[in-house]
């Protein structure tokens, strides 16, 4: 996503080399930082498309529309 910037160094990652579930912690992780300051990304759906940008291995947005969905239900929190 042009002009998207991460604070919690933003590198994009091969699909290979990282597992689904580290992926699913670093969105959350990065979630819970846009949670507390929304100025970095307008809806949700921007959110998603930052991500999807980020992490080659999700193939959709609404994956990661889904996971914000129940993170804000307090399910699906991916443990360490």
């Amino acid at each position: 996503m042009p002009g998207a910037s991460f604070e919690m160094g933003a590198t994009k990652v091969d699909a290979h080399v990282q597992r689904p579930s580290a992926v699913k912690r670093d969105v959350y992780a990065r979630w819970l930082a846009w949670q507390e300051d929304r100025s970095q990304f307008p809806t949700i759906a921007a959110f998603a498309l930052a991500m999807l940008d980020l992490h080659e291995n999700i193939t959709a947005t609404y994956t990661v529309t889904r996971w914000c969905t129940a993170w804000r239900r307090g399910d699906g929190i991916p443990l360490d």
